[in-house]
């Protein structure tokens, strides 16, 4: 089990790096939804009842973190009062799906955010077809690590930390990979703006 917390860990640490090629208002989500992940991992070395509540509150709050991403990097930003709605409600769904024990509170949440990663995803693949069908890729690997889990069977808690660190770092990539077609797009509209897009890099 440790190496697959360590296999989890390494794509945090990978994922917060590569947020750096991502848009600034992306790379806050993604570097947060990165260290959730580094919690997991942590988690489960440190104890394994521990770690079932901790991947509880990840799998609803972390997927929603990288959504959120991706709809700045694909779609357009959304409304902060939105994404604070959001973010309270999934981190509220996860505490209590943690507090008592109920899955489907957690599962919602990321059934949510993963479908919202695939729809945004799917509308990028003309201009950006890779980082469109890694994202999608990605952000199922979520629902499979999630399954997994829930069916409590023996290698449950190792194939949620491998789809996770898979979809983590798949999605960071995908979104930092994208983030030079945005640039171009705006160049095209407006070099100025474009100028101070890099800028704020």
């Amino acid at each position: 089990m440790s190496a697959f917390a360590a296999m989890l860990l390494c794509a945090a640490v990978a994922a917060w790096i590569v947020a750096a090629a991502a848009p600034a208002s992306a790379r806050a989500f993604i570097r947060f939804a990165a260290m959730l992940y580094a919690a997991l991992a942590a988690a489960n070395v440190v104890d394994a009842r521990l770690a079932d509540a901790v991947a509880l509150i990840v799998s609803a709050v972390a997927p929603t973190m990288l959504a959120l991403a991706a709809l700045r990097v694909f779609h357009r930003p959304p409304a902060p009062s939105l994404a604070a709605v959001l973010l309270v409600t999934t981190c509220l769904a996860g505490m209590a799906a943690a507090a008592t024990g109920l899955w489907l509170l957690a599962f919602v949440p990321l059934a949510v955010s993963v479908t919202v990663l695939i729809v945004v995803g799917s509308r990028r693949l003309g201009d950006s077809p890779t980082a469109a069908a890694q994202t999608m890729v990605s952000a199922a690997a979520f629902v499979a690590g999630a399954s997994a889990f829930v069916t409590e069977g023996a290698g449950a808690r190792a194939a949620l930390l491998l789809f996770s660190a898979a979809g983590l770092l798949g999605i960071a990539l995908a979104l930092a990979r994208d983030s030079g077609i945005e640039i171009e797009q705006e160049s095209g509209r407006d070099p100025r703006a474009a100028a101070a897009i890099r800028r704020a890099r």
